[in-house]
């Protein structure tokens, strides 16, 4: 079988309620991939959660976005941009499972298969809450020489990566 790529806005159709059809019958694995949809976007913040369904899920512009949210142009872009890498970390292993060429073509985390895991995993744990992403990501390269883009991968790689 052959991987059918999903676009953003398709995923996002699939995740709605109005999908259901009165004359077809629901599909099992639909139903699980929009619960899935649905679980991984109430893992974010509010403001990223809102902006991304805002944005692809009821299609407004981002205008319209920053009217509602009280936000300017360059926040809005900010959350969905984050935010889309956090769902797109979230759904990996789900889309894997359901797509098996999928995972053989591109592993769900950088730090997850990093020869140096480890060391990563154990400076993450020794981060200073001042030091931001951007500059851990820096201290990353000089310390084991390696560096993440974007560095919000590493924020949340403990969060939705780590095993046990």
């Amino acid at each position: 079988m052959q991987p059918i790529y999903v676009d953003h806005q398709t995923l996002a159709r699939l995740a709605e309620h109005q999908i259901y059809e009165p004359n077809r019958p629901t599909d099992p694995a639909l139903e699980s991939l929009k619960t899935d949809v649905r679980q991984a976007l109430d893992m974010l913040e509010k403001y990223q959660s809102r902006a991304i369904i805002m944005y692809y899920f009821e299609e407004k512009t981002i205008s319209e976005i920053e009217k509602e949210l009280g936000l300017n142009e360059k926040q809005i872009r900010s959350l969905i941009r984050k935010g889309l890498v956090i769902l797109r970390h979230a759904l990996a292993n789900k889309a894997a499972a359901r797509w098996r060429e999928l995972a053989k073509a591109r592993p769900s985390c950088p730090i997850c298969i990093h020869e140096q895991r480890k060391a990563i995993e154990k400076m993450l744990l020794e981060k200073p809450q001042s030091q931001s992403w951007k500059a851990f990501n820096k201290h990353l390269k000089c310390v084991l020489g390696v560096s993440f883009h974007p560095p919000i991968i590493i924020k949340h790689h403990l969060k939705f990566h780590q095993r046990g």
